[in-house]
């Protein structure tokens, strides 16, 4: 987009930029191969110059001297003297008095025009159609500074026709950025302007009305230096048939319009001299026009022509003009005029092959007849050297007034177009011509100003924004506004893509799949992918979309809107396998009630669903914590992350075990004998439960079943749970037991029980007196038992001594006989054959003898008939049998 530009002057002393600033006319080259140096402020004598002209040519040097390029409207040579890239074929002519001009695009500090013209028709070539106006295009950033011709002879039409000749005027508009463009033709004016935008090939048209200007004649078209004036000689081919004319005009430079003929000379059949007005120019002070005359002597036929060629001043200020004539003095030939940088007035003497300039040294002058004031003349005040061919007779057409300040944004004119965008740095810069700046000041119109040169800005909202630059210029101030809007860059974030893997592993990205993230509003926008962030702004090097890595990576976008203004944002490429982890992979609670479980997650973005079992899709709660419901049996959650590309991760279970009410345990007593002694009941329990009981001690004063409840107290899962004990009082019990009290000749049982019929539990003892064995049970503490039960075991003798000492010297049952539940009716002694050895009845004696002889040592056998009546009913009749031992 554009930017509107203009310029105001607040004041302006032309006669301070033209003898100091006008450096851009340092350098002239003319004729054939001459050249003047003005840029160390006197002439000198330039030997380099390529062109070969008889009329016009054009130069342009930098605001510093330094030359840029030439042309004769043919060629364009640079700085170097040789013909520019493409400088060659233009369509201006060397005999056209001004085949060429020079002008600097407005606004821009390296694009020129040169516009051409061709000669009067007469000249035309017949092989070749009139070529008239014409425009070519120089840039003079190509080539290294060298320059190149990148457009050439676009055509500028007289109306509809391509028509025009000889004559050319390059003047400074009123606001100082751009042109006009003059010449005259059959007649009229025709102002073409020049602006920022371009040549408008729309003319202003002006008449001359008392010259109609044939195309037989030539001479010079000059502006004032002010550009307030115009003058315009004439010469004819005829000099013998035709009169020349001279004539001043005023020119608008605000609306290119020309007006107020003043004719100073003009043919008429009163006046038969043959004059005719070729070169001509404006003092510094624009109050005198200098020009060359040529007059025809001696009027006769075409072998008899006498010519004299003078340089004449003329008073503008006076009137009428023509009365303020003054010669300045004779010219070999009567050449072009132009101002040089000394503020004198140069004129082509160079026809012969000893060139020279002639000179007018204080061209502010004017001729006064009373006082004898008037400029100096040389007719041949500066030597130009030795030509071959002489050095012609025009010299370069300048533009009046090479003021301009060119701006630059991001180095771009600002006439070009491009885009101003929000947050971006802007980096303004200009080239001047015109005078040495003294001080600058930026106003950005967004509240910021700066005074450097070349400031870098930038605005944080879109909008209209008017710029002030004001300048001092060698103690003059110049101020330029240009508008420039700024649009907003393209209203896109960072985005994400996320791949549901580990690293190392090779995943190929889409990189258009970014654009959604990028662009959360949907714009008109452009994406491009660099791998680099110096790709991105150079915008080079443009990824693919497929774009394959096998870890986490960055790529960079240049997002451009459709205004071109762009910003960066990056795409991050995330190998992203979400892990979760549980707080606490199992608790226990009490039953119903809930539980808060908690998990935690690799990323802040990523999300926590909680499912009721491993393999559940739909999740029962989202979020972090989760509170479940009250919980009343064993339950497992299983907690899984996702990330914002939707990956999951593996599912981890929490285990919720419900605590069951714990029982209090006891060692509790609980069967009692009738007023027996019973303890305190406890407070606390064996496993540590704290309660009360109820009835609160345990009563033995009478039999029969008790309950007592004791009730926990505790803030566990256990308060309030109750333990009934069941407590029993009973009476004294007398053990009873399947077994005879009486066993004989030691047939007792094998085992005695441990419990009676009853249920006493308890323990035998046993006790020996003789031959009886006793068998005592015993109840265990702690029943309520009653006496004891005896089992009596009697023995037969085992063996006998029949020493004589006293003391079992007899065997025999008599002890066994004493019971009263058995009676012995008769015992049979035998030795080991079995041989019957004694007898014995009731209570009798063995003495261990046979037949009245002692038997020896041994064993003995017996058998014992007896009746046996342990019940008291029946007596039984037995027999035992056993052996002794006779010991001597």
């Amino acid at each position: 987009m554009k930017p509107t530009f203009y310029i105001v002057l607040l004041f302006l002393s032309h006669y301070m930029v033209q003898a100091q600033g006008q450096m851009q006319t340092a350098h002239w080259f003319f004729g054939g191969n001459a050249g003047v140096d003005f840029s160390s402020g006197a002439p000198q004598i330039e030997p380099n110059g390529q062109v070969v002209a008889l009329e016009g040519t054009a130069s342009i040097s930098d605001e510093d001297g330094n030359l840029l390029f030439y042309t004769n409207g043919r060629y364009v040579y640079t700085h170097e003297h040789t013909v520019m890239e493409n400088g060659f074929g233009l369509r201006g002519d060397n005999s056209s008095t001004s085949s060429a001009v020079i002008v600097p695009k407005p606004d821009d500090c390296n694009i020129y025009y040169v516009f051409t013209i061709d000669v009067r028709d007469e000249e035309v070539p017949f092989f070749r159609p009139k070529r008239g106006m014409e425009y070519n295009i120089v840039d003079m950033s190509l080539n290294n500074g060298l320059g190149a011709v990148t457009q050439k002879n676009i055509e500028i039409p007289i109306n509809g026709i391509q028509q025009g000749y000889e004559r050319l005027a390059a003047i400074t508009n009123a606001d100082k950025t751009g042109y006009w463009i003059v010449t005259h033709f059959e007649g009229n004016f025709y102002s073409f302007s020049v602006t920022p935008d371009g040549v408008n090939l729309t003319p202003v048209v002006s008449p001359s009305p008392q010259i109609f200007g044939g195309s037989t004649y030539i001479g010079y078209l000059k502006p004032s230096h002010n550009g307030a004036r115009l003058a315009m000689a004439g010469e004819s081919e005829n000099y013998w048939h035709n009169n020349g004319y001279l004539a001043v005009y005023d020119f608008d430079n605000l609306t290119g319009s020309v007006s107020n003929e003043i004719l100073i000379y003009a043919p008429n059949s009163t006046n038969p001299a043959c004059i005719h007005y070729y070169g001509i120019e404006f003092s510094p002070n624009n109050q005198l026009l200098y020009c060359s005359k040529m007059q025809r002597l001696y009027p006769g036929n075409d072998s008899d022509i006498t010519m004299r060629h003078e340089t004449i001043q003329y008073n503008l200020t006076q009137s009428p003009i023509a009365g303020s004539e003054y010669v300045l003095g004779e010219t070999h030939v009567y050449g072009a005029l132009q101002m040089g940088l000394d503020g004198k007035i140069y004129q082509n003497q160079g026809m012969d092959e000893d060139a020279y300039l002639a000179v007018i040294t204080n061209p502010d002058v004017a001729y006064n007849p009373v006082t004898g004031a008037a400029p100096g003349f040389d007719n041949q005040g500066f030597y130009l050297g030795y030509f071959e061919s002489g050095a012609g007779l025009g010299l370069p057409t300048f533009l009046n007034s090479y003021f301009r300040i060119a701006i630059t944004v991001n180095s771009l004119s600002i006439h070009q177009e491009q885009s101003y965008c929000t947050g971006t740095p802007l980096d303004f810069d200009f080239c001047s011509q015109g005078g040495d700046i003294d001080s600058i000041n930026w106003d950005f119109g967004d509240g910021t100003t700066a005074t450097d040169f070349y400031p870098s800005h930038y605005y944080n909202e879109p909008g209209a924004y008017t710029i002030i630059l004001t300048l001092i210029v060698e103690g003059e101030e110049y101020i330029r506004h240009f508008d420039i809007t700024i649009t907003g860059p393209p209203d896109v974030v960072d985005a994400t893509l996320t791949v549901c893997k580990n690293e190392g592993e090779e995943h190929t990205f889409n990189l258009q799949d970014s654009t959604t993230g990028l662009n959360p509003q949907n714009g008109n926008y452009q994406f491009a992918f660099f791998q680099t962030l110096e790709d991105a702004e150079d915008n080079q090097n443009v990824l693919a979309l497929q774009y394959s890595i096998t870890q986490n990576s960055t790529v960079w976008v240049r997002v451009t809107d459709e205004n071109g203004c762009y910003v960066i944002r990056t795409v991050s490429l995330v190998y992203d396998v979400p892990t979760v982890t549980v707080a606490a992979p199992d608790y226990d609670v009490c039953a119903d009630t809930p539980v808060q479980l908690t998990a935690n997650t690799n990323s802040a973005d990523n999300i926590i669903n909680w499912y009721n079992s491993e393999t559940a899709t739909a999740p029962v709660f989202t979020g972090n914590p989760f509170t479940t419901p009250n919980i009343g049996t064993d339950t497992t959650y299983w907690a899984e992350a996702v990330n914002t590309a939707g990956c999951t991760s593996v599912r981890e279970p929490v285990t919720i075990e419900v605590l069951l009410p714990e029982q209090p345990v006891f060692n509790i007593q609980q069967q009692y004998c009738i007023n027996g002694y019973a303890p305190a009941l406890p407070s606390i329990s064996a496993n540590g439960f704290t309660g009360s009981w109820s009835p609160a001690a345990i009563n033995t004063s009478a039999t029969g079943q008790q309950t007592y409840v004791f009730t926990v107290q505790t803030a566990d899962c256990s308060n309030g749970v109750q333990y009934t004990l069941q407590i029993e009082v009973i009476g004294l019990i007398v053990p009873e037991f399947a077994l005879q009290q009486e066993y004989f000749f030691g047939g007792q049982p094998g085992t005695f029980p441990n419990t009676s019929l009853n249920g006493i539990t308890g323990y035998w003892a046993t006790t020996a007196d003789g031959y009886v064995t006793y068998h005592t049970f015993y109840a265990d503490e702690g029943q309520c038992a009653a006496g004891t039960f005896v089992v009596r075991v009697i023995d037969y003798p085992r063996y006998f001594s029949p020493n004589g000492d006293g003391i079992n010297d007899y065997w025999s049952l008599i002890n066994i006989n004493n019971y009263t539940a058995i009676t012995i009716r008769q015992t049979y002694i035998f030795d080991r054959y079995g041989k019957l050895l004694h007898s014995l009845s009731g209570n009798e004696r063995w003495d261990g003898t046979f037949k009245g002889k002692n038997l020896p040592s041994t064993d003995y056998w017996f058998k014992v008939n007896y009746l046996e009546n342990i019940s008291g009913g029946q007596p039984v009749e037995k027999t035992f049998s056993s052996h002794f031992s006779l010991i001597r």
